[in-house]
């Protein structure tokens, strides 16, 4: 987001950008514009920062303050209103977590929804995986850009991703996903009359062969289990930054995978092998 302040006739305009670090003040005179710099956001309670506009006589005309509440991007994310918005808020939660853990870009969710809303068609929940298609035709367009919360860059995410139809190599695979600290999506099925198929989120493994999902109706039903009798698919998600770019439209080196993500894959896969090896030198015992 960027802001643009236009000085009126017969009076000078003053911005000044706090921070707990410094600040900075620039004065414009009367018909001339100046963009705003981009704000920093920072958690709830963290000292904030602030936008201050004065005129000639040093009078606070308006103040801008920005404060990133983690709570209210959960909540928002969360809560998918119409139920025909359930597959695009949950790609918006995977997608979110995945440049995370794997980049260390922390994005919001809700911008990535918006951007869903107005390229992708938000399909009913049994055609999640249609929007991950067009996703990918569209996510090198300057509007499928996806910036970092500070909007100090932009990142081009196209996603990998496969189908899995069985409920057994789902769970499999989300155990994988669990170790890596990512989502899955997954679409279920529901008693729920006209949305009978439902998008989630799969966070994880529970005990009794279930798996658990995060929910996009608010506070209703905010954790769902998967089973086997409501499972219809899930879809393996890996986003692959193709693209970046500063402020200003300035192309960038694409980040790298984090260390530690790549230390946890490595790590994983090999716990996997050396199972396999395992289990098919105890059948070849047998």
């Amino acid at each position: 987001m960027s802001s643009v302040v236009r000085a009126h006739a017969h009076a000078h305009a003053h911005t000044h950008t706090h921070t707990h670090l410094h600040m900075r003040a620039r004065t414009i005179s009367a018909g001339q514009e100046y963009e705003l710099p981009y704000p920093l956001q920072k958690g709830a309670g963290d000292e904030e920062d602030a936008w201050a506009i004065k005129n000639g006589n040093g009078w606070t005309v308006l103040k801008l303050r920005f404060v990133l509440v983690q709570a209210e991007i959960e909540r928002q994310v969360r809560d998918a209103g119409s139920f025909g918005t359930c597959a695009g808020y949950s790609f918006s939660r995977v997608m979110t977590t995945g440049l995370h853990e794997k980049y260390g870009i922390v994005c919001d969710p809700r911008k990535i929804f918006e951007k869903i809303e107005a390229l992708c068609p938000c399909w009913e929940g049994h055609e999640t995986e249609l929007i991950l298609g067009e996703w990918n035709k569209m996510h090198a367009t300057p509007g499928a850009a996806i910036e970092d919360v500070d909007q100090h860059q932009r990142y081009n995410v196209k996603v990998e991703y496969t189908k899995i139809t069985s409920f057994q190599e789902a769970r499999a695979e989300m155990e994988r996903q669990e170790a890596l600290k990512l989502l899955m999506l997954c679409t279920m099925s529901t008693d729920q009359q006209g949305h009978e198929l439902h998008a989630v989120a799969l966070r994880s493994t529970a005990p009794g062969g279930k798996m658990e999902a995060v929910n996009s109706w608010g506070a209703i039903q905010a954790v769902v289990e998967i089973v086997e009798a409501n499972f219809c698919y899930a879809i393996r998600f890996d986003p692959l930054i193709t693209a970046a770019t500063k402020s200003g439209g300035v192309q960038i080196a694409c980040p790298p995978v984090r260390e530690m993500f790549s230390r946890r894959v490595q790590e994983h896969d090999n716990k996997r092998k050396k199972a396999e090896q395992a289990s098919a030198g105890t059948d070849s015992d047998d």
